[in-house]
């Protein structure tokens, strides 16, 4: 009779310094009822059941505590019963969960300042948000402020840079973001977030950081020597901000494009749940990024990982994924692995690509709603990027705005356009067959007619040309 294998977990056995810690067997044996303990006591057929469509197991763990760093040891034993098959043996995993006090801060150095980049620390707090600190020749910038309110990040930052005069970006209004902002506030730093996520902390958390200063659209921070831009990427929030240094090619990205973390599902991170959160709003946002800022990237540093993310691996799997939620609609959906016991999420839904057990190269996202009312995969008949190397397009490309004017840089600019299904119909440029990617151009007035999957839903885009 063969013999049921349980041994298969996720993550690894260890100590973890974060909480929500999410563990996943991996019983190999079709149908096999993996019966489990998490108290050290030893499991039995009157056990509680793994079902993995239910979301990971999440451990206990004791709650974080000011003054004082506390752990906890959790021992889990289970066994896996199948119809035709011996019972497994009883496997035991051990993990530790610590959590450092609330009111510690810690850092690592990932580069020292020189003339050509500023010293790079990340800074975790007791939770292991992820905080970055960049310190310039000129000037310092923060980048998201942990969770704790109780802490004393203005003085751990200036114990760092000193005088140095230093700017502070939330990257999005959730609270284990801007934890410490009225604290650095009241210490005399400039806050920058972008004011479209107020009303979410509001909402949400109760919270009002409308004393901070408003992020203008594109705007830039010099440190002397370099300089980051900011863009934002809806879907997390309606207004996550993303902000790059070009020079140097770092991306900090709060939780825009998810963490991908191997002691938790990334969905635990890139939740698309307010309203900007469906998919034909966030891929295009993400593809224009990408195609402005790709080129540059080569470090991503995310909101909730201890890893510095090769930008090749994580950035095309991300827009991978977003596209064939496109592409597939509700076929793209899975059960979510984001236990919905948690309060954390209302969805029982996620979409994902690549594999979470493994490296980096993965992402995944909780989902409310895939589409805007009115869209499916069948319907989709948008743009998701109309562009020039140079000249001006007016107003900024949006898929669901029709009406254009475009001032060439010189005679010889060309327009590219992509669709934002792969599964179009047809997309034609005055009538002519274009693909996603071509340069066109050399008229007057373009008409630009996207068809759908279905064969019947079309939308048609006008440009008028204007040389100045």
């Amino acid at each position: 009779m063969k013999k049921i294998n349980c041994s298969r977990h996720f993550p690894r056995e260890g100590v973890y310094e974060r909480s929500g810690i999410h563990f996943d067997f991996d019983c190999l044996t079709p149908g096999a009822a993996v019966h489990f303990t998490m108290d050290g006591s030893q499991p039995t057929a009157e056990s509680p059941v793994y079902h993995r469509d239910d979301g990971l197991v999440l451990l206990p763990d004791i709650p974080a505590q000011r003054g004082r760093s506390v752990s906890t040891q959790v021992q889990i034993k289970a066994f896996a019963v199948a119809d035709g098959c011996e019972p497994s043996e009883t496997v035991t995993f051990h993990y530790e969960v610590r959590h450092r006090a609330t009111d510690q801060y810690i850092s690592e150095f990932l580069r020292p300042l020189s003339d050509d980049a500023p010293a790079l620390l990340r800074i975790s707090d007791y939770d292991d948000e992820s905080m970055y600190l960049l310190v310039g020749t000129e000037r310092a910038l923060l980048i998201d402020a942990g969770l704790d309110r109780n802490g004393d990040l203005p003085g751990y930052v200036r114990s760092i840079i000193g005088d140095k005069p230093c700017d502070v970006v939330i990257t999005h209004c959730h609270i284990d973001h801007y934890g410490q902002a009225w604290n650095l506030k009241d210490a005399g730093f400039p806050i920058y977030m972008n004011h479209a996520d107020i009303e979410l902390g509001k909402k949400l958390f109760g919270d009002d950081l409308s004393f901070t200063l408003p992020l203008a659209k594109g705007q830039t921070f010099d440190l002397g020597n370099t300089v980051l831009k900011t863009f934002t990427i809806p879907g997390h929030t309606a207004a996550g901000t993303v902000l790059v240094d070009e020079k140097n090619g770092d991306a900090f990205t709060g939780d825009a494009i998810g963490s991908p973390v191997n002691s938790m599902p990334g969905a635990l991170l890139l939740h698309l749940g307010n309203p900007e959160g469906v998919v034909d709003r966030v891929l295009p946002a993400y593809v224009q990024f990408l195609r402005k800022e790709g080129k540059y990237l080569q470090h991503i540093h995310t909101g909730h990982n201890n890893n510095v993310i090769d930008a090749s691996a994580l950035l095309p799997v991300m827009e991978k994924m977003l596209q064939n939620a496109v592409d597939l609609g509700d076929a793209a959906r899975k059960p979510t692995l984001r236990p919905l016991s948690d309060g954390l999420t209302s969805s029982p839904h996620v979409i994902y690509e690549g594999n979470f057990r493994m490296a980096m190269d993965w992402n995944s996202a909780n989902v409310d709603k895939l589409f805007s009312p009115g869209l499916t995969a069948e319907n989709m008949s948008l743009l998701a990027d109309l562009y020039a190397e140079t000249g001006m397009l007016e107003p900024e490309f949006d898929p669901n705005v029709t009406e254009y004017t475009w001032h060439p840089a010189d005679a010889n600019d060309m327009l590219a356009l992509r669709p934002m299904s792969t599964r179009c119909a047809a997309v034609t440029v005055n009538g002519i067959p274009v693909s996603s990617g071509e340069a066109f151009g050399s008229s007057d007035a373009y008409t630009i007619e996207v068809i759908a999957p279905d064969g019947t839903t079309k939308t048609v885009y006008r440009i008028q040309r204007v040389d100045t």
